[in-house]
């Protein structure tokens, strides 16, 4: 049998099979949803639970998981770069 690795939700800690999450990567134009989960950078990793994503996409959070600077504001690139729908994010 082939090995599955694991990842952890950033939000809830849990451990599923790396195809089981949504993995997330920050570029310049924003927050983009890796589907395939290729993209070059850092990545993190969430579970399917809504609460989970509410939580994971939130601004406090997004700076704590890329280490993005405190003090600048992310929301208009959260809310419209964030590229989820899979545009943008090459």
């Amino acid at each position: 049998m082939k090995h599955q690795p694991e990842r952890t939700c950033i939000v809830c800690h849990g451990k599923f099979f790396k195809k089981d999450l949504v993995r997330y990567v920050w570029k310049d134009s924003g927050l983009c949803a890796d589907s395939k989960q290729v993209m070059v950078g850092r990545g993190s990793y969430c579970c399917n639970s809504d609460t989970c994503r509410v939580q994971a996409l939130s601004e406090r959070r997004v700076k704590q998981v890329f280490r993005l600077d405190s003090k600048r504001s992310y929301v208009k690139k959260l809310q419209t770069g964030a590229g989820l729908s899979g545009t943008g994010c090459r």
